[in-house]
């Protein structure tokens, strides 16, 4: 699985150490086949496992998060984000699903 998070963020204190923000975006995701080895009396087999969701999807994301900089080049966050469906070429699927990411980002 491959993810590209696209993402537009409005900060509400960007001069503060901590800085809340909210923002809204668009997942593209990638997902794939994966292979399964198994043994069965000494013999060793790979298989490659159905994954029903295989394709590329995009997720429309709400977000918020709080961002916390430690010095002018690293900060931590932590965002939650809602993902209300997943539009894909074969079907769109209904996600209702909460991620939550928690990070370090470094600023150049």
């Amino acid at each position: 699985h491959i993810e590209i998070p696209l993402q537009f963020h409005f900060i509400f204190n960007p001069q503060n150490r901590v800085q809340g923000y909210v923002g809204l975006g668009v997942s593209i995701n990638r997902w794939m086949t994966t292979q399964l080895k198994s043994e069965t009396n000494g013999v060793e087999s790979t298989a490659k496992t159905y994954n029903p969701k295989k394709g590329t999807q995009l997720a429309p994301v709400i977000l918020a998060g709080v961002n916390f900089k430690l010095n002018e080049e690293f900060s931590l966050f932590i965002q939650p984000e809602y993902r209300p469906v997943a539009l894909q070429k074969q079907t769109n699927t209904r996600l209702n699903s909460v991620v939550v990411f928690l990070g370090m980002t470094y600023h150049l």
